[in-house]
Formats: structure tokens, C-alpha cells, sequence
């Protein structure tokens, strides 16, 4: 107590004649409103005006302000924000043409402020590609055997699924070599893509296989199934594969912020689909060397079908 007056009867005065103080809601026509009790602008404008403060004594004479304590100017923050109950100290980092926020991380990770006096913590998206760093390629890896799995099901074969799997295969690789060459990190939105790409690129392959099949169905015999079912296949995924590309040719016009992200996504799909262009045409020799044909008439008396 300085001078009878308590410390939190000072507060609340200050609160209410140079603030603001919360008294209760009501309800009017449907909405709720606030009722906040305050002083006039001009009674409290500059600092002064705290000078004519007036506190009850313990002997009920008013106590000015001046007579508890003096004044002075202190600088301190407009805005002190906390995370996790703590003072944080936000830090925005842009990463420059061609750098990967991964990079940046690995950079600042590198050299970090005092340990003793900071601690690190990143934002959300952020904390969400540090945690997947590395870990897509295995994802990749999985979809691939999953897909082997469906196909083993679809065409009741172990090896006719093959024929869809290598030549997404081989895009995959020169995907992932166009990265390599143009110094693009492997980003999660990279990985992304190329998790995309395996998708694509075995709807392709997988659509020229049905296509073969179907020849074979209407009487053409294996090699000739092989070659018609390609050349009836080409165009289709050819067209689609090329709408495909230049759709994702114009997102290299991209530019400011977000423009890394978008190139990292449409690179390795744009190089693994303009891939897919030759590899279909690999599929009718993938599928007649590790099958020697596929779902051919068989020339017994029966007329059964028979698959490899």
C-alpha cells in the first residue's frame, strides 16, 4: 500500500479513465452487443491527464497519481507476440530464385541463434515438409507395388504387368534426371509429382495394354495383336500426353511469389510425360519379351482362349 491506496485499485482506476473496462452484454433484436465503459478521447490524449487521477486513502481523502510515483517515457515494443505462452520474435524468410525452402531450413539450421537463449520453432506448412523430408520416396516406392498388385489382378498374369510398369519406370528416371540437371531440389512438391507421374503415366501404358488385349479378342493373332493394338493406342495417348504437357508448359510463366512451388510440381511432370511419348511405344516389345504374347486365340479344337 502506498499511502493507504491499493496497487489494484490503481490499476482498475488507470483501466477505466485512460482505457477501456468490460461491464456486461445484452441482447437486442437477435445480436449481442457489449457495453465498455470509457472516458473521452480528450480527457485522455496525452499524459498529462493521467496527472488529475484521483485515488481514495485509507483515511478516504483522494490521493493524486503524482503523490504514488513519477513519470517517465519507456520505449518498449507496439506489439509483443507469444507462442506457446512465450515472447516469440517472428522471422519471414523469402527464399531466393531456384532455392528450395528445404534449403533455407538446412541453412538456418546450420548456424542457429543461441540455444541458450532462442529456441527454433517453424510454422506449420514448414513443419509439414520438414517432417516429410525423404520419406515420399518410399510412398512412391509402395504406390508402384500396389499398382503391380491391381495389374497382376486385372490381366491374371505376374509378368504382363510389366509392360505398363517399365516404361513408367523409365520416365520416373529421366524425371528425376531433368531435376538433377536443372538444379531443382527434390522438394516435397517434387516428390509430389513424381508420385503424380506414376498415376499418369500407368493410365497411358495400361490404356495401350487394353488396346492390344482387344486386338487379340477379335482374332488377330499375337504379334499382330501387338502391332495393331499399339497403332490404334499411339494417337489417343499421344493427344492426351501432349494436351497434358503444354498445360503444364505454361506454368514456367510463372512468376513472384509461389513460382518455385509450381515449377517443382510441373518440371518432373512435364518431363516424365513428353518421356511417356516414346515409352508406349516400348510397350507392345516390353509386353512381347516378357510374356511372348497376350490373351491369343489358342488353335485348339475347343477355340479357348489362352493367356500367358
Amino acid at each position: 500500500y502506498a499511502l493507504g491506496v491499493p496497487a489494484a485499485t490503481i490499476f482498475s482506476t488507470m483501466q477505466n479513465k485512460l482505457a477501456s473496462f468490460y461491464v456486461n452484454d445484452f441482447n437486442v433484436a437477435g445480436g449481442s452487443h457489449q457495453v465498455v465503459v470509457q472516458n473521452g478521447f480528450e480527457d485522455r490524449a496525452a499524459l498529462s491527464d493521467a496527472f488529475d487521477l484521483r485515488f481514495p486513502g485509507r483515511d478516504g481523502a483522494m490521493v493524486p497519481l503524482t503523490a504514488l510515483g513519477r513519470f517517465r517515457y519507456v520505449l518498449g515494443p507496439r506489439v509483443i507476440p507469444r507462442y506457446n505462452k512465450l515472447m516469440q520474435a517472428g522471422l519471414v524468410v523469402a527464399p531466393a530464385e531456384g532455392c528450395s525452402t528445404l534449403e533455407v531450413v538446412e541453412a538456418i539450421e546450420r548456424d542457429p541463434p543461441d540455444p541458450r537463449k532462442y529456441k527454433l520453432e517453424w510454422a506449420p506448412m514448414t513443419e509439414e515438409e520438414i517432417s516429410t523430408r525423404g520419406r515420399l520416396g518410399f510412398l512412391i516406392a509402395l504406390s508402384a507395388v500396389f499398382v503391380y498388385f491391381v495389374l497382376v489382378g486385372r490381366f491374371e498374369s505376374w509378368r504382363a504387368p510389366l509392360a505398363v510398369l517399365l516404361p513408367v519406370a523409365c520416365a520416373e528416371g529421366i524425371a528425376m534426371a531433368v531435376l538433377a540437371l536443372t538444379r531443382t531440389p527434390l522438394t516435397v512438391y517434387a516428390q509430389l509429382a513424381l508420385l503424380a507421374l506414376l498415376a499418369f503415366g500407368s493410365g497411358l501404358a495400361l490404356f495401350a495394354v487394353d488396346r492390344i488385349r482387344l486386338s487379340s479378342r477379335l482374332g488377330f493373332d499375337a504379334d499382330a495383336s501387338l502391332v495393331e493394338g499399339a497403332h490404334e493406342a499411339y494417337v489417343p495417348v499421344a493427344t492426351s500426353a501432349l494436351a497434358f504437357a503444354v498445360a503444364l508448359a505454361a506454368a514456367f510463366a510463372v512468376r513472384g511469389v509461389g513460382a518455385n512451388t509450381v515449377r517443382a510440381l510441373a518440371l518432373p511432370l512435364l518431363a516424365g510425360t513428353l518421356a511417356m511419348l516414346p515409352g508406349v511405344t516400348l510397350v507392345p516389345a516390353v509386353l512381347r519379351a516378357v510374356t511372348g504374347g497376350f490373351l491369343a486365340i489358342s488353335p485348339n479344337k475347343n477355340n479357348s482362349r489362352k493367356e500367358i
